[in-house]
C-alpha cells in the first residue's frame, strides 16, 4: 500500500487526526504526512478543521466524521468559546463589523461548530458567522439588512410657478480658439513642470539603489553572501544538496536538500530569500507552500531579513503543517 493510501486509510478508520498523530501510526515523518494531507484536502478528498489541536489542524472525512470532530472540539472548549457560541445562537447572524478583535479571533476557531461566511460591504470583503441551521445566502441577506443605514425620507416639494426666462445664446468657439486658449492652461503647465522634475527624482532613486548595491557587495566580500553561508552550514551537517537554482538574481534561490534521519533520507524544498532589508511577504510564503504541496515534500523558508506580519499570519493559518520558517538568527552557531 502506498504511503498516501495508508495515511487516508488510517483517518478513515480512526477519525479526525493531526499530522503528528498519523505520522506516529504509519511510521513516517510528520512533515511528509502533512504535505500529503494538505494535498488531499486541496483535492477535496478530505477536509481540514478550522480549529487546531496542539498547534496542528485535524483532517477528517466530511460529512461522516464531522460529528466526531465536533464532539472532540466541544470537550475542550473554554468559557469564552462557549459564550461566543451562545451569542451566535441568540443573535442568529453576526459580522466582524460589530465585534471586538478578540471575539473575531475566537469565532474563527469555532467554524467547525458554527457557519462562517463572507460578504461584500463598502468595496471590501467582510467576515460573518451564523447559526448552523441558517443558509449562508439567507445569512448574507440578513446581515446586510442589519448594517444598511435607513434611507432618509425626502419630502416632495410642491411645484412653484416659474417665470419664463429666455436663456442667453452661447456662442460656440471654433476649434482654433479652443486650442489657442488651452495652450497656456495651468494644468498643462503643471504637467510640463512634473515632466521636467521627474528625471531628477528618477536619478536620485537610481543613485540610492546603486549605493545599496555597493553596500551589499562590500558586506558580501567581508563575510560572504547569505546563500554561501547557508551552503556552508548544510555541508557542515552532512546535508546533501540535490538541486539548486536562482529564481531572482541575487535575491531568491531554491534548493532541494536531502536530510539523513533514522527512517532514511528526507527531502526538503528550501527557498532562500536574500533581499536586503525587505522582509518576506505573504505572497512569497504562499507560493512556496503551493509548490511544496505539488511536489509532495515539506518546505523550509529561510530569510536574511525576517518575515512580514502578513507572511507569519498566512503561515500560521494555512501552511504551518508543511513548512518551517527560519531566519539568520536561527542558523547562527551556538
Amino acid at each position: 500500500m502506498r504511503l498516501d493510501e495508508k495515511i487516508l486509510d488510517y483517518i478513515k478508520r480512526i477519525g479526525p487526526s493531526t499530522p503528528i498523530e498519523v505520522a506516529q501510526r504509519v511510521g513516517s515523518d510528520s512533515l511528509i504526512v502533512a504535505a500529503i494531507l494538505v494535498d488531499a484536502a486541496s483535492q477535496h478528498r478530505i477536509k481540514r478543521s478550522k480549529r487546531k489541536a496542539g498547534g496542528s489542524h485535524r483532517y477528517y472525512y466530511y460529512e461522516e466524521q464531522l460529528k466526531m470532530l465536533q464532539k472532540r472540539i466541544n470537550s475542550v472548549l473554554q468559557p469564552p468559546d462557549k459564550q461566543m457560541i451562545q451569542k451566535v445562537l441568540n443573535e442568529k447572524v453576526l459580522s466582524e463589523l460589530n465585534l471586538q478583535p478578540q471575539e473575531v479571533s475566537i469565532l474563527s476557531g469555532l467554524e467547525d461548530l458554527i457557519t462562517g461566511f463572507t460578504f461584500e460591504h463598502e468595496n471590501r470583503i467582510v467576515r460573518g458567522w451564523c447559526s448552523p441551521n441558517i443558509n449562508e445566502e439567507k445569512a448574507r441577506e440578513t446581515i446586510l439588512k442589519k448594517i444598511k443605514p435607513a434611507e432618509p425620507e425626502v419630502k416632495a416639494e410642491e411645484p412653484k410657478a416659474k417665470a419664463e426666462v429666455k436663456e442667453p445664446e452661447i456662442k460656440k468657439k471654433s476649434p482654433e480658439e479652443k486650442e489657442k486658449r488651452g495652450s497656456g492652461a495651468p494644468g498643462q503647465r503643471g504637467a510640463e513642470k512634473g515632466k521636467r522634475e521627474s528625471p531628477k527624482k528618477e536619478e536620485k532613486e537610481s543613485e540610492e539603489d546603486l549605493k545599496e548595491q555597493i553596500r551589499r557587495e562590500i558586506l558580501e566580500e567581508i563575510k560572504g553572501s547569505f546563500v554561501d553561508n547557508i551552503m556552508q552550514k548544510l555541508e557542515k551537517h552532512n546535508i546533501d544538496i540535490k538541486d539548486q537554482r536562482e529564481i531572482k538574481k541575487g535575491k531568491e534561490y531554491e534548493l532541494v536538500i536531502s536530510v539523513p534521519t533514522n527512517l532514511g533520507s528526507q527531502k526538503y524544498l528550501v527557498r532562500v530569500f536574500s533581499a536586503g532589508k525587505k522582509k518576506v511577504g505573504a505572497k512569497d510564503i504562499y507560493s512556496l507552500g503551493m509548490e511544496a504541496v505539488s511536489k509532495k515534500i515539506p518546505a523550509i523558508a529561510v530569510s536574511s531579513s525576517g518575515f512580514a506580519k502578513t507572511a507569519v499570519k498566512k503561515w500560521k493559518e494555512e501552511l504551518q503543517d508543511i513548512m518551517m520558517l527560519m531566519t539568520e538568527d536561527d542558523l547562527a552557531e551556538d
